[in-house]
């Protein structure tokens, strides 16, 4: 009985060990991908941080973790038809909702491209830009062959690395 115990525990350590290192070993194949995509379009990415652990504030942040903005029609001539919903169009600018985060808590969140504004990101970036630390963005990219994808990705990593 005593060596049966012996030999599950062994097992168990054995197959926990397995699990972490081909964890580990995914995140580093994650990792050196998006560090060789960076690579490619004149980037780059440092490793070291993705694996580094990451500090926490003293007080939990507040996140959004999907929401959508854009430019009032005023400011922003958009295609037709891709005017942004008349009950919003107001109130889903940058500023407004910067208001709404001050009033309900929420420190920052991750912007993705509302697709009225297509594959022009110049509202996103400038959000990003003016409230540094505040948002994260999620960008949209013609995925067609000859759209530019791949070149509007590019484009936009070296515009945020000051390029």
């Amino acid at each position: 009985l005593h060596q049966s115990r012996t030999d599950t525990a062994t097992h168990a350590h054995a197959a926990a060990r397995r699990t972490h290192t081909r964890a580990h070993s995914r995140r580093e194949n994650l990792v050196s991908m998006s560090a060789a995509a960076a690579a490619a379009a004149g980037g780059s990415l440092n490793t070291a941080s993705a694996f580094a652990k990451p500090s926490l504030p003293a007080t939990p942040l507040v996140l959004d973790a999907h929401l959508h903005v854009w430019p009032t029609p005023g400011e922003y001539s958009y295609v037709a038809g891709k005017e942004p919903p008349a009950s919003l169009a107001e109130s889903a600018t940058t500023e407004a909702l910067l208001e709404r985060f001050a009033t309900s808590g929420v420190y920052g969140a991750l912007i993705v491209q509302p697709i009225n504004l297509m594959f022009d990101h110049k509202y996103i970036q400038t959000a990003i830009g003016t409230h540094p630390g505040r948002f994260v963005g999620c960008c949209l990219a013609d995925p067609s062959v000859g759209g530019g994808g791949v070149e509007q990705l590019a484009r936009l990593l070296k515009s945020r690395d000051g390029a």
